[in-house]
């Protein structure tokens, strides 16, 4: 499935990773980003809020114990 950008109609990832930043100024959440590395195309961060990843993580983890539960067997 491709993900969906502001810079790009669509984005077929060769790669991503995911990028924290822990400890961010008093008071401010973890700062949160999707690094994508494209297929065609230069690599870009997408800014994720705080609310938005940990919904992304919910619905991740609960597509994936219902579809893939022997991905959380050895956990």
């Amino acid at each position: 499935m491709p993900l969906k950008s502001t810079d790009y109609k669509e984005v077929i990832a060769d790669s991503f990773e995911v990028l924290v930043d822990p400890k961010p100024k008093y008071p401010a959440k973890p700062a949160i980003g999707l690094k994508v590395d494209p297929v065609k195309g230069e690599p870009f961060i997408m800014p994720i809020e705080f609310k938005t990843a940990k919904d992304l993580v919910m619905l991740i983890t609960q597509t994936l114990l219902a579809e893939a539960p022997e991905l959380f067997r050895h956990l």
